[in-house]
């Protein structure tokens, strides 16, 4: 993805980006959102990313996978998004962006940039 490639507009972007935090939650295969998570997510390039410290084997991550949509809530701002794999190729950046957003609490920063945690790196899109 290109510097100028955005899958937001500016003003969501602006409401997403810095948020510390957002609520999560993918939909069943019947339609119906699981009960939403509260995590950590950074804006890279125009695209939002969270990670799961447990890696893919976490239930709101495996939640995310069975139909690739859901929401997000940003506060109080609820969207419609679609999840998709991240590209490794954007790994460290993905990393130091999680660094330099969550700078107050290293200790729970280190645990998202872990090798599990990495793999798990979901991109988030508004649905369209």
């Amino acid at each position: 993805m290109k510097a100028d490639d955005s899958d937001w507009s500016p003003e969501a972007l602006d409401r997403i980006g810095p948020a510390e935090e957002l609520q999560i939650a993918g939909r069943r295969a019947n339609g119906t959102l699981r009960a939403p998570i509260t995590i950590w997510s950074v804006a890279v390039g125009g695209s939002v990313y969270v990670r799961a410290v447990a890696g893919r084997a976490a239930g709101w991550h495996r939640g995310t996978q069975i139909r690739r949509e859901g929401q997000i809530t940003v506060e109080g701002t609820t969207y419609d998004v679609v999840f998709s794999s991240a590209d490794p190729a954007l790994g460290a950046e993905i990393d130091e962006a999680f660094r330099a957003k969550y700078v107050r609490w290293p200790d729970e920063t280190d645990s998202l940039l872990t090798g599990t945690a990495r793999e798990s790196t979901i991109r988030i899109q508004p649905a369209v």
